[in-house]
C-alpha cells in the first residue's frame, strides 16, 4: 500500500517522505538503518543544528559518514539500508540473512 502522510521522528524520516512522495514498506528499511547507526554510534547519522538542515541532509544525498570504529559488517548493513532510492534498499528478508545480524543468532 502506498502512503503519502508525513509522520515520524525527524531523524528517522526517509528522503521520499521529506519530498512528499508516495512511500511503501521500504520506508521501514530506512528506519532500521537509522536505528542501527544510532545504536552503534550514539547519534543519528543526518542530525544537524536545525530541522531544515537535517531535512536537507537527508534528501541531499550527502555522503553517509560511517565511523572507522564500526565493523565492516555493520557499515555494509547500514549503507545498504540508507540508500536514497527506496527500491535499492536492502529488503528485510535479505537484512535478516546479513552477516551482521546472523552472527548474533
Amino acid at each position: 500500500m502506498l502512503r503519502k502522510t508525513f509522520c515520524g521522528t525527524l531523524d528517522y524520516v526517509p528522503p521520499e517522505m521529506v519530498q512528499g512522495e508516495q512511500y511503501d514498506r521500504h520506508t521501514d528499511n530506512w528506519s532500521i538503518g537509522i536505528l542501527t547507526y544510532e545504536f552503534l554510534t550514539g547519534r543519528p547519522p543526518f542530525e544537524k543544528r536545525s530541522k531544515i538542515d537535517t531535512l536537507n541532509s537527508i534528501v541531499s544525498g550527502e555522503e553517509l559518514l560511517l565511523p572507522e570504529y564500526l565493523t565492516e559488517e555493520s557499515r555494509d548493513f547500514i549503507s545498504r539500508l540508507l540508500l536514497l532510492d527506496p527500491k535499492n534498499r536492502m529488503e528485510l528478508e535479505e537484512a535478516l540473512q546479513h552477516s551482521f545480524i546472523r552472527k548474533y543468532n
